[in-house]
C-alpha cells in the first residue's frame, strides 16, 4: 500500500506559554494556524508557562488554554492535545479538563518525563537541557501521539 506523503508545520508557542495571559501572544497561534489549514493539529505546549502566573488563581492556565484551544478547534477540529513531559499537576490537570470538555483527544506523556532512560541525561554540559526528551523519549512521544491519531482521527 503506498502512503500518502505528509507535510507539517512546528510552531514554538514560548512566546505564548511565557506571556498567555497577553492576547497578541495567543492571536499570533491563531495567524499561524489559520494560515496553514492543518488537517490535525498536535496541541503540545505548557512547560514554560511562567511559574508566578500558574500559582496565582487570577492567571488560572485552565481558562486561557481552553480559550486558545476552543479557537483553533474552530479552525481545525481534530486536534491531539497532550500532558507535559514533567509532570505539573495544575497545568495537566487544565490540559486534560479542555481536551475533555471540548470533546478533543488527549495523550499523557508525563510518565516519560518521570524516567531519566527517556532524557537526554549526560548528553550536554547545561544540566537543564538534558532533563528534555532523548531521542528515545522524542520516539516514545511521538508513538503515543500517532496511537492517538489512528485511534480517533483515521478509523
Amino acid at each position: 500500500k503506498k502512503v500518502k506523503p505528509i507535510s507539517y508545520v512546528t510552531y514554538n508557542c514560548a512566546q505564548y506559554e511565557k506571556n498567555y495571559i497577553r492576547v497578541n501572544s495567543m492571536n499570533q497561534i491563531v495567524k499561524n494556524v489559520k494560515s496553514y489549514q492543518p488537517d490535525i493539529i498536535i496541541f503540545r505546549l505548557g512547560e514554560n508557562f511562567p511559574p508566578d502566573y500558574v500559582n496565582n488563581k487570577k492567571y488560572n492556565p485552565y481558562q486561557y488554554l481552553f480559550k486558545l484551544v476552543s479557537i483553533l478547534k474552530n479552525i481545525c477540529p481534530k486536534i491531539v492535545v497532550t500532558s507535559l513531559f514533567w509532570a505539573h499537576e495544575i497545568i495537566d490537570n487544565a490540559l486534560e479538563r479542555v481536551a475533555k470538555e471540548l470533546n478533543l483527544e488527549y495523550v499523557t506523556i508525563n510518565h516519560l518525563g518521570n524516567n531519566d532512560k527517556y532524557k537526554a541525561i549526560g548528553k550536554f554540559k547545561h544540566q537543564g537541557i538534558c532533563l528534555h526528551p532523548n531521542d528515545l523519549g522524542m520516539r516514545h512521544i511521538a508513538l503515543l501521539i500517532n496511537e492517538a491519531i489512528v485511534k480517533r482521527y483515521l478509523k
